[in-house]
Parts: C-alpha cells; sequence; structure tokens
C-alpha cells in the first residue's frame, strides 16, 4: 500500500461514496503512476540480475508535478531501463511499469533520480542519480547489461557488473567526467580546486556525492 501524500492531507466531507473513492484510491495505484503494461522480466535464469543495487523491492517516494507519492514498492531494471512498481489489490500482486513520460524523479536507497525527460532529448543517459542541483547538474549515470554469452558456468548467459559514470550538465552540454583533469575544463581557478580536494583529501575516483558537491560548489561559484 502506498499514500498520495496531496490527496488525504487535503480536507474532504466522508461519506460512504468518499470513503470508498478514498480507499479505491489507496489500493490501487493512481492513474498518474502507471503505463497501464505489466513488467515480465527477460532473461529470468541468466546469472545475475538486471537491477540498480539490489534485486529486492524498496520502498521509495515518487515525484509527480505537485503530487508524491510515499512507501511505493520499487525496483529498477537497468538492462530494460524500467522502473517497477509493485502492488497488492484483492490478494493479487502486480507488477506494472510506471510512466516514465509523466513522473518527475524518484527518492530511493536515499539517493534521487531524475526522469530522463527533465534533461535534454538528445543525451544518451540511461538512468541519472541527481547528485548536485545548481547552476550545474552533477549525475551519475547507472548502466547493466545482458552478456549472451554461454558456458557450463553460465548456460543461461549473465548480466554485467553494475556501472556507473559521472557526468556534468551544463546548458545543453553533457560533459563526462572520466578522471580528475576533467574538472579542470569547468574552472578557470584551477588552483582553488586543487586546494579544496587536498584540504579535504578528495580523492576523485573514489569521492563521495557529499565530496562531489563540496567540489560542484566551488566550480558552480566561480563558473
Amino acid at each position: 500500500m502506498f499514500l498520495n501524500i496531496k490527496k488525504l492531507d487535503a480536507p474532504q466531507a466522508i461519506t460512504i461514496d468518499s470513503l470508498y473513492n478514498l480507499s479505491s484510491e489507496i489500493l490501487a495505484p493512481p492513474d498518474l503512476l502507471v503505463q497501464g503494461r505489466f513488467y515480465y522480466r527477460t532473461n529470468s535464469l541468466a546469472k545475475g540480475h538486471p537491477y540498480l543495487i539490489s534485486n529486492a523491492f524498496t520502498l521509495g517516494k515518487v515525484f509527480i508535478k505537485d503530487n508524491s507519492f510515499a512507501d511505493v514498492p520499487l525496483l529498477i531494471d537497468l538492462d530494460q531501463n524500467e522502473i517497477i512498481m509493485r502492488y497488492e489489490i484483492n490478494n493479487a500482486v502486480r507488477l506494472v511499469l510506471l510512466s516514465e513520460s509523466s513522473f518527475d524523479s524518484i527518492k530511493v536507497f536515499n539517493f534521487t533520480f531524475l526522469s530522463k525527460k527533465m534533461l535534454p532529448s538528445n543525451f544518451n543517459i540511461s538512468f541519472p542519480q541527481l547528485i548536485y542541483d545548481g547552476s550545474l547538474k552533477l549525475i551519475r549515470d547507472y548502466d547493466k547489461d545482458f552478456i549472451s554469452m554461454y558456458n557450463n558456468q553460465r548456460p543461461f548467459g549473465s548480466y554485467s557488473d553494475l556501472r556507473s559514470k559521472l557526468i556534468v550538465i551544463s546548458s545543453e552540454k553533457a560533459i563526462p567526467l572520466r578522471r580528475k583533469k576533467s574538472l579542470y575544463q569547468l574552472t578557470d581557478n584551477i588552483k582553488a580546486l586543487r586546494d579544496l580536494m587536498e584540504k579535504n583529501k578528495i580523492k576523485f575516483r573514489k569521492a563521495s556525492d557529499d565530496q562531489l558537491r563540496l567540489i560542484m560548489q566551488l566550480i558552480d561559484k566561480r563558473s
């Protein structure tokens, strides 16, 4: 069960009909969330799984314009680039796909992920985690693939390890951050950037999200 926070906070007269309608909204997924397509996993016998971080449903929050839906059980399939929602109604479990054309972002695993519609359409980005949001945006894009190589250990194929890459979004440009020197093209004050990283003992390849935000705040201030 998940809650549409905006609708439940709104005052309304309670009648038998309104109570029935409200319970239907709580127990069934609102049209805003659902494309109407059921989810079917491909290559289900392959070694590994196609999901982000965990192959178990995790409670998250979905944001759609002025609406937010809390406690939504979510699963993220990186091979199909789909977000799956699990819900139960009348003792039956349904796995349906979230409508990417309508949702703006989701929060799960304490990360915020953007819908691709929030980014320029010419960007080749699979599933963007928002790390920093200012005049520049910093995202981490996640990816997994099905590997169609078969042997005794993997008779049904396998899924790749989780991969990620950092990308800075500047106006209509996507700038990959592959190494520390990639940061230098974002600022005129390279010395200040080096000093910040040295003072906070930041190693670019091992930098946490908090450390990356610190770097982006400096760059944003001086860009």
